[in-house]
């Protein structure tokens, strides 16, 4: 959801529940930076939402807040500060979600240095992503959700369950047991 908090993932994850999905994706965290939202107070709402999908019967992707740093418009002389805040932020992220039983996607660390160093990777608007650089993300993604995805379908076919393919809420769906070619993308 463009504008995003934390704070947002209650009403979110409810919804989401009720579709019972088998695979969430959840990429937070660039706004609780940006309006300044304590880092435990974000992360307490994310390890709640990561329970919330876990307990629906979904394995859960956790893509942790970006390095904003590497924002153009951001003063060289802010710099370190906003790296600090990121990586407080990211940190608190990455143990509640590990905690709540959530994987998680390395997606800030892996583009960060992209993003830093490709100016194209951005949008007019210098702080969202260009069409390119929302592919740099989803590739640093890839991993951690094929992972899942992976699990899910093994699991699957260890109890002789085909899952049925779900699609809404933007989220991946995975279909078929063990076949690769039968995985795809629906963004609702």
């Amino acid at each position: 959801m463009p504008g995003a908090c934390s704070q947002d993932l209650d009403a979110q994850v409810r919804r989401a529940a009720a579709w019972r999905p088998s695979l969430a994706l959840v990429i937070i965290g660039a706004n609780d930076l940006t309006r300044l939202v304590p880092p435990e107070h974000a992360a307490t709402q994310l390890g709640d939402a990561v329970r919330t999908l876990r307990a629906a019967g979904a394995e859960v992707v956790v893509a942790p807040a970006p390095d904003l740093s590497v924002v153009p418009w951001v003063p060289a002389a802010m710099r370190p500060v906003v790296r600090a805040g990121s990586l407080r932020l990211q940190q608190a992220q990455v143990r509640v979600a590990r905690a709540a039983g959530a994987r998680i996607a390395d997606a800030a660390v892996t583009t960060a240095a992209g993003f830093a160093d490709d100016p194209t990777l951005f949008s007019a608007d210098r702080f969202h992503p260009s069409s390119a650089g929302y592919a740099l993300i989803a590739d640093a993604l890839a991993p951690a959700v094929l992972a899942a995805a992976s699990d899910l379908s093994s699991r699957s076919a260890a109890t002789g369950n085909r899952p049925a393919p779900r699609t809404g809420l933007g989220g991946v769906q995975v279909v078929g047991q063990d076949r690769a070619s039968e995985r795809s993308l629906s963004w609702d």
